[in-house]
């Protein structure tokens, strides 16, 4: 048995097939780019075609094509962050800057910093102002 088939699914509704083909290997190529996710993991671009038998037509056929990308997900990002009462007595959330708490570091303008990266001169102004008002307060 020997049929000759005429479809071809690149002209298939007026190229519609093609046209998402095409708009979802951008989307994968765009993907592929993204420093934020791993370049060299697959990707997929799928073409899905429903066939049905027409109800309406004798020999005749429905094609219903989906085309859809599966693209990866960016990079995930972990953060170690402090937590505790602040100076002021109010709860405060850092994120660690370096391997352990309390470690100080200098950034890459060669400056100190805390273990959540807040100036050491801002540090010292801080702890200034908050024993300049316990003194005051005692004053009284």
């Amino acid at each position: 048995m020997h049929d000759t088939n005429e479809l071809n699914i690149a002209k298939l509704n007026d190229g519609i097939i093609q046209e998402r083909f095409r708009y979802e290997l951008d989307k994968v190529i765009e993907n592929i780019k993204d420093p934020n996710v791993d370049s060299d993991k697959k990707r997929q671009i799928i073409i899905t075609l429903d066939i049905t038998p027409s109800n309406n037509f004798d020999s005749a056929i429905n094609i219903e094509a989906v085309v859809k990308s599966k693209l990866l997900p960016e990079k995930t990002s972990k953060v170690v962050a402090l937590y505790g009462e602040g100076m002021t007595g109010e709860m405060e959330v850092n994120e660690l800057k370096t391997n352990q708490r309390g470690q100080m570091y200098f950034d890459e303008k060669a400056q100190l910093r805390t273990d959540t990266g807040q100036k050491i001169e801002e540090v010292e102004t801080e702890s200034k102002k908050v024993i300049k008002f316990n003194k005051k307060a005692g004053e009284m």
